[in-house]
């Protein structure tokens, strides 16, 4: 309630939209990180700050779309957020400590750019780890009806990610998306549908006792078709092209492969 009427305040047509980025914003705790983004006017170059606070809009706009896409089978409404914040931050812990060494030496080369700059240690990394706040409600909404750890659930987040080319998917999605208002909501459908494949595909891992050869299971009974989408969406990440229609179908194969395969 105490949501929504920040959201009525804020003149939105939606409110219940816009509560749901006042609580991603809560759950992220934006209101202390921009304070002390703001704090530092004038010790820190101010396009070091614009880009602080980019990180953290985009963060937020991450979890928003989550609860809005499953706010009608769990969402993490005001009444539970003292409880979700932990489950989230410990999430976000463990989805850095199981990034790509890629990504964790980016988020170390940003943490010590930030540092360097003037920004205290504490915020520095707590601008740098953003992104990991961002993935966290998928790790948290996938693992609440599962008694694996959060290590482990992470870890299939990232492994579900890379064996089935989502990760591939994303890049294509996260372009800019289409001029064209049709074209638009389209886009946004099939961001959605490609956040609920993962969100399924890890919660039935998870039900299993070894989440880790469920994946393997499942990747070995459609190699060939797993193989044959993954070459096709490299050659759309690698093109210009949104690739809208060719990206449809292959959420409808993937679709198809989780029906027919039995859960463990």
């Amino acid at each position: 309630a105490y949501l929504v009427g920040r959201a009525r305040e804020a003149r939105s047509n939606d409110p219940e939209q816009v509560a749901r980025y006042f609580l991603a914003d809560a759950l992220i705790g934006g209101p202390s990180l921009r304070r002390q983004v703001h704090a530092l006017d004038g010790r820190v170059p101010s396009a070091l700050q614009y880009e602080a606070l980019l990180a953290l809009e985009s963060a937020i706009i991450e979890l928003a779309r989550w609860i809005n896409w499953n706010q009608n089978e769990w969402i993490p409404g005001a009444e539970t957020f003292e409880a979700v914040r932990p489950g989230g931050l410990a999430a976000a812990a463990a989805l850095e400590a199981c990034a790509a060494e890629a990504e964790r030496a980016e988020t170390m080369a940003h943490r010590t750019r930030l540092v360097e700059a003037g920004v205290p240690a504490a915020l520095a990394r707590a601008i740098s780890s953003l992104p990991f706040l961002g993935r966290a409600l998928h790790v948290v909404g996938a693992r609440r009806e599962s008694s694996a750890d959060v290590a482990e659930a992470a870890r299939l987040y990232y492994a579900v990610g890379q064996s089935l080319h989502l990760d591939v998917l994303r890049v294509v999605l996260d372009r800019p998306p289409p001029a064209d208002p049709s074209e638009r909501r389209f886009h946004a459908i099939l961001q959605r549908k490609t956040s609920d494949l993962r969100t399924r595909l890890l919660r039935r891992f998870l039900a299993s006792t070894r989440p880790t050869e469920a994946l393997e299971r499942f990747t070995r009974s459609h190699a060939a078709a797993i193989d044959q989408l993954g070459a096709g969406l490299r050659i759309v990440a690698r093109s210009d092209s949104r690739a809208l229609i060719p990206v449809f179908l292959v959420l409808d194969e993937y679709a198809k492969m989780y029906a027919a395969t039995a859960s463990p």
